[in-house]
């Protein structure tokens, strides 16, 4: 697994440590961290999953950090520029993003 900030929108950066942090390994597995203070942008629907490949299918869901429980989001795959809109998810503290590819 590497770190692949270029897969998610809004990026945390050495400007901006508070926003999502995804790693992943190509076609297979991405995860991505949203720490709480992200989840304003999160109203305004402008969180993206980027540079998804082409004909892959990806089965995701939101993991609660402190619960464990797990937010089922059904399987997904990027649009003509290769991107997913992330919905809100059920409460305001930090989340985790799993898509792992469909056989």
């Amino acid at each position: 697994m590497r770190p692949h900030q270029d897969w998610v929108s809004p990026a945390a950066d050495d400007k901006s440590w508070f926003a999502p942090y995804a790693a992943g390994i190509a076609g297979r597995l991405r995860i991505v961290y949203y720490p709480v203070l992200t989840l304003s942008p999160w109203l305004w629907n402008k969180h993206l999953v980027t540079a998804l490949e082409p004909g892959v299918r990806f089965r995701a869901r939101l993991i609660d950090p402190r619960s464990g429980a797990e937010t089922d989001l059904g399987d997904v795959n990027g649009d003509a520029r290769g991107e997913w809109r992330v919905p809100c998810p059920p409460v305001s503290h930090d989340w985790l993003l799993v898509m792992e590819a469909r056989a």
